[in-house]
């Protein structure tokens, strides 16, 4: 990602966190999109918990990302999604 891109994405972060931290009611929007996606019908395979557990570890990576907080870099993000998704389709 070059320097700029990087730049720009910590601003928006930071405004972004400034933004909720002032007003938690900004945040609302985003609380319902989750719970809109949560209540999408899944496969048949897929149960709720399964469904909710892939939901909130793909939203953690996400909001890190979004926050400008993320410790990985690009390579490290790649490896990691790469995983998720293998274990996202291996079952328990």
């Amino acid at each position: 990602m070059a320097r700029q891109s990087m730049l720009q994405r910590d601003r928006v972060g930071a405004s972004l966190l400034a933004a909720i931290a002032c007003n938690s009611k900004l945040i609302g929007p985003l609380r319902e999109d989750y719970r809109r996606r949560l209540g999408k019908p899944t496969p048949a395979k897929l149960r709720f918990e399964r469904a909710a557990a892939i939901l909130l570890v793909v939203g953690g990576p996400r909001l890190f990302e979004l926050l400008a907080l993320s410790p990985l870099n690009e390579n490290q993000r790649e490896k990691v999604t790469e995983k998720l998704l293998s274990l996202a389709g291996e079952e328990v």
